[in-house]
């Protein structure tokens, strides 16, 4: 079987304080270490944790720019619910194909 190797660094990251030097984001293992410095400017904390949250949240999704349509998708299926107008086959598919568009395994 021939896997696809992921490009990027394998969550979860990390913000670790640098001290006067900023805001670094690492992955604690022996192979990776450091990913990133953010010099120290105002919001550059509250970046690196909105990153660090936003990489680590999409652990296990190989399309996380696919996640929009995703949340488009189930908030008309919760529409189509308030109206009572679900077909919960259509549903299941739907939300398979979804998954299956985010490379969800």
């Amino acid at each position: 079987m021939n896997e696809k190797k992921q490009a990027w660094t394998p969550e979860p990251w990390e913000v670790q304080d640098a001290g006067r030097k900023g805001i670094n984001i690492v992955k604690r293992d022996s192979q990776t270490g450091f990913i990133m410095c953010t010099l120290f400017t105002v919001g550059n904390e509250a970046n690196a944790a909105r990153i660090v949250a936003c990489v680590n949240a999409m652990e296990g999704i190989e399309n996380p720019e696919e996640v929009k349509e995703l949340v488009k998708e189930v908030k008309l299926i919760v529409e189509c619910g308030e109206e009572d107008e679900l077909d919960t086959y259509e549903v299941v598919k739907n939300l398979s194909a979804l998954l299956s568009m985010l490379g969800v395994k």
